[in-house]
């Protein structure tokens, strides 16, 4: 099994960010993508994508058919 050690990145940050910032609020990736852009985060789409899979793999944020939002009980791996 190969497993690959996975960095904090100032892209992946501000990802996080926007969950922790707003936890009580539902996103499709392209939102998040048109926020991060208004907010000049210089995020590609595929960093998002990849960092969207890897926080709901890891259980931090909930997938629901295409929004995305945080898991309030696991609010504190994100920090």
């Amino acid at each position: 099994m190969n497993s690959a050690k996975i960095y904090n990145t100032k892209q992946k940050n501000s990802i996080k960010d926007l969950f922790i910032n707003n936890p009580n609020e539902y996103f499709t990736a392209e939102e998040l993508l048109s926020i991060l852009v208004c907010d000049k985060k210089l995020v590609s789409k595929a960093t998002l994508y990849r960092t969207l899979d890897l926080m709901i793999s890891s259980g931090e944020i909930i997938k629901y058919n295409d929004a995305i939002e945080i898991d309030i009980n696991k609010k504190s791996k994100l920090k």
